[in-house]
């Protein structure tokens, strides 16, 4: 019977040849930018099929995703939480797994890898009511955020119908629609003109949540052009304080995660200046409306370039 054990390995494995296929049409119609794009889905891949065949080997797990390149790390835990999250639901013999994994091995990248379980159960339909009663609140927010990624992402759900289940808190609603702002950025594929029409169709009271959660997307994954953050203020002025916050959100997961990038603080910091309207300083203080405490700035982070010039 222990062959069992590997049939879920076999019916949700993503093939490399599968992967190397769906890249040629992406990049070939949509560009450069499109191309980092993927470079982020393989870093979730690649976690999510290592989650698949780890087995019980939870050291080995978090040292290959370690390999990944900082930037790209936090995905790649994203993909293991979907997997260890699709192992537990259907498989008598991963039932403890999921949890040891988060709580143990997982504690700088909860918030990436609480995502990852959230794209799972809305992958394989799962109660959602239900399956939050298991995680804290904190964590259930960010599984909230993953289970309305994928709808917004992979489903291809239309944005002007978004419908938080009604069970929800207020608080839990808005995460959920910030997810598939998140989405968005993955959606049109970086383009913020784009993402503007789209989001100018929507319920004028999600406007603002859907910016954050772009902002989000935007500032985790990237990659923005050089002259590309003015067109938030250019879209979305009177959202602007929203865009920040999302930006912070994106740094503070970093900063958590020990792989705080270049590009991630700068689009935060220039992002501050931007509202603030402050030259330079070596206090800026945090725009998230949940903490206001001041962030020294860190000078090594403006190395290099500000953006990317893909």
């Amino acid at each position: 019977m222990r062959f069992l054990r590997y049939i879920p390995r076999f019916i949700f494995h993503v093939s490399e040849f599968e992967k190397q296929i769906r890249r040629r049409s992406h990049t070939n119609t949509l560009g450069k930018k499109a191309d980092w794009i993927w470079t982020v889905s393989e870093s979730y891949f690649y976690g999510y099929n290592q989650g698949l065949v780890a087995g019980k080997s939870f050291d080995t797990l978090k040292q290959r995703l370690d390999n990944i390149d900082p930037e790209l790390r936090g995905f790649a835990y994203e993909g293991a939480g979907t997997a260890l999250a699709l192992l537990e639901v259907i498989s008598p013999f991963h039932k403890k797994d999921l949890k040891i994994f988060l709580n143990k091995y997982a504690k700088n990248h909860y918030k990436t890898t609480s995502a990852g379980i959230g794209i799972a159960y809305a992958r394989i339909g799962a109660s959602l009511k239900k399956k939050l009663l298991n995680f804290d609140t904190e964590t259930a927010e960010f599984i909230i955020d993953g289970y309305a990624f994928y709808y917004g992402c992979l489903k291809n759900i239309d944005f002007m119908n978004i419908t938080p289940p009604y069970w929800m808190t207020e608080n839990q609603q808005q995460v959920f629609i910030r997810g598939f702002g998140r989405s968005l950025w993955f959606r049109v594929n970086g383009n913020i003109g784009d993402a503007a029409k789209i989001i100018k169709k929507c319920n004028e009271a999600d406007q603002e949540i859907l910016w954050k959660g772009l902002a989000i997307g935007c500032a985790y994954a990237g990659k923005l052009l050089a002259n590309e953050l003015s067109l938030f203020q250019h879209y979305a002025n009177k959202h602007l304080t929203s865009i920040v916050e999302g930006f912070y959100i994106a740094y503070e997961a970093r900063q958590r995660a020990q792989n705080q990038i270049i590009y991630t603080a700068e689009v935060y910091y220039d992002g501050l200046r931007m509202l603030n309207n402050i030259a330079d300083s070596s206090m800026i203080f945090n725009a998230s409306s949940n903490s206001r405490r001041p962030i020294k700035y860190d000078s090594t982070l403006r190395e290099g370039r500000e953006y990317d010039s893909r």
